[in-house]
């Protein structure tokens, strides 16, 4: 685990529709991996870090949750020379607001995945 981060990541494709601060129009696309503090969404065309997100998660219970979040990190990174042409394009986002029901969704996974690993 990084040393920064204090939630472990785990690999899971969840269905997000995603709605950009002064943006019309949401986009639609699925997550990489998630966390208890964020998550790394794919996208052809990430938006710079700092920009406000609002996001619904689509499980596959029919379930939706929705958190709002701020872009902290994008691949491929604009400041990078020599970015990884294999890099799976994409935005880090930063959790402000997740709520009860994401935190026991996250819960569940945890525990999912941990049971699988052992």
């Amino acid at each position: 685990m990084h040393p920064s981060r204090r939630w472990p990541r785990i690999d899971l494709a969840l269905k997000v529709r995603l709605q950009f601060e002064n943006v019309t129009g949401a986009a639609d696309s699925q997550t990489v991996d998630i966390s208890r503090q964020g998550l790394f969404v794919r996208l052809e065309k990430p938006r710079p870090i700092g920009t406000k997100v609002h996001i619904e998660i689509r499980l596959g219970t029919g379930e939706r949750l929705e958190v709002d979040g701020v872009v902290v990190r994008v691949v491929p990174d604009p400041e990078d020379k020599d970015p990884d042409p294999a890099a799976q394009p994409g935005m880090g986002i930063f959790l402000t607001t997740a709520g009860e029901a994401w935190m026991r969704f996250v819960a569940a996974v945890e525990t999912q995945h941990l049971e699988n690993a052992g």
